[in-house]
């Protein structure tokens, strides 16, 4: 090697080792961001990019791959092509939330309930910053804690008053009735006495309409319910299943009528009535 072709090769080596890679890049060089450029645009904007060449880049090789492209507007943070500083300079703020609280008590001592727990927002999400996740959990839960107090969570069975005959029609030639007569009853049960309890219709499904006797269930009308010896549970201290609490909403279902249920309201309750058999508003607790 001659000398004049060492003092050459001396004197280009600096300005290569400058040079970083395929790209022509400096190894200290930043590229230009939102800042630079002064752009933070809402939604979804093209326009709003930043594009340059790399310094040391041959400017008449138009290779996409030599040109910085970053964005500064709100979808970048979806589609990940953001620039380097825009969190910083365009104030993006993700939603901060606190962690879960405890669980709530479960919404039914007697039987099938619900129960949640809520966690609060710290910080909202701000300049198209994350969105705040589900603040609110729920879950089924199950207790076993029933008494008398939880019977208006008990559905009532129902059918038209004039099977209420059906009851009384072998009281007389029924073996198994005239056997239990010989046994002494329970005092609650003797003590124990018919009563009609009246509801107002709050709620009831459309497959009612289908069956003659159950097109009555519909929204505001009252009917009249009788809960009659046989219908009676000694378990549930000699009354009938479903008679609901005065005021409050409890559930219902025909027998009888595929699909026919709904809710209603206890509004009054009164002692050895009869509901009329004849009234197409007239019922019988099963």
């Amino acid at each position: 090697m001659t000398p004049w072709a060492v003092v050459l090769l001396v004197t280009l080596l600096p300005a290569c080792g400058l040079i970083s890679g395929a790209t022509g890049q400096s190894s200290d060089y930043e590229p230009l961001g939102c800042r630079d450029r002064q752009m933070c645009c809402s939604g979804r904007d093209s326009s709003c990019v930043v594009s340059e060449f790399h310094p040391n880049s041959i400017i008449e090789d138009l290779d996409t791959n030599r040109t910085i492209r970053c964005y500064c507007d709100e979808s970048c943070l979806t589609l990940g092509d953001c620039c380097h500083d825009l969190r910083s300079y365009c104030g993006v703020q993700d939603c901060i939330v606190s962690a879960w609280g405890n669980w709530s008590t479960c919404s039914s001592a007697c039987g099938v309930g619900k129960m949640s727990r809520r966690r609060q927002v710290l910080q909202e999400a701000s300049n198209g910053g994350r969105l705040c996740p589900a603040l609110l959990q729920s879950r089924a839960c199950f207790n076993t804690e029933c008494t008398k107090r939880h019977e208006y969570r008990e559905v009532a069975a129902l059918l038209p008053a004039v099977f209420g005959t059906a009851r009384h029609n072998n009281d007389s030639k029924d073996i198994r009735h005239n056997l239990l007569l010989r046994y002494p009853k329970d005092p609650a049960e003797e003590s124990s006495r018919e009563y009609c309890s009246f509801f107002q219709i709050t709620k009831a499904a459309k497959r009612c309409q289908l069956e003659t006797w159950s097109s009555i269930f519909k929204d505001s009308v009252r009917v009249c319910v009788e809960c009659q010896k046989g219908a009676m549970k000694n378990n549930l201290g000699f009354r009938c299943k479903g008679q609901g609490l005065l005021n409050t909403e409890t559930r219902w279902s025909a027998m009888l009528a595929n699909g026919c249920h709904g809710k209603w309201i206890l509004t009054s309750r009164e002692l050895d009535c009869r509901c009329p058999q004849s009234d197409s508003q007239s019922f019988i607790f099963v």
